[in-house]
């Protein structure tokens, strides 16, 4: 497999449309991965961004019982 020679950019625009900031997850830190392996990784950020804003979710309305 050949290393994705596109812009980083593109991968680090769709992070950025889940609310994720280039703090949080650096796309530029993964140049060199293939494209398979970069959407893995923006997929992974997304479901575990989810992850947390839902235990959080559950968290407060446990709270407000």
């Amino acid at each position: 497999m050949r290393d994705y020679e596109g812009p980083i950019e593109f991968f680090q625009f769709k992070l950025a449309q889940e609310g994720i900031t280039r703090e949080e997850c650096d796309m530029r830190n993964w140049v060199g991965c293939t494209y398979r392996e970069l959407q893995g990784i923006v997929d992974d950020a997304i479901a575990k961004k989810r992850e947390r804003e839902n235990a959080c979710n559950q968290d407060c309305e446990g709270r407000a019982d």
